[in-house]
């Protein structure tokens, strides 16, 4: 899974809350502190992707119905 490394650095340092967001770096919160994970801003499609990655397959049916 694409998400697999963001979530080890949140838990390695602690972190408490990840951030991703098309067009932004991903981000995540330690102690309080909003931190840039990378410097690179997300393409257009990669959050959704990372979306569809970690639903199960209802979850995914009704996300793809809804964004219509």
């Amino acid at each position: 899974m694409k998400i697999t490394p963001y979530l080890k650095i949140l838990a390695e340092k602690e972190g408490s809350d990840l951030y991703f967001s098309t067009g932004a770096r991903v981000s995540a919160k330690f102690n309080g502190v909003l931190t840039p994970l990378g410097k690179d801003p997300a393409p257009a499609g990669w959050v959704n992707t990372l979306a569809l990655e970690i639903m199960n397959e209802k979850q995914n049916r009704n996300l793809k119905k809804n964004q219509k």
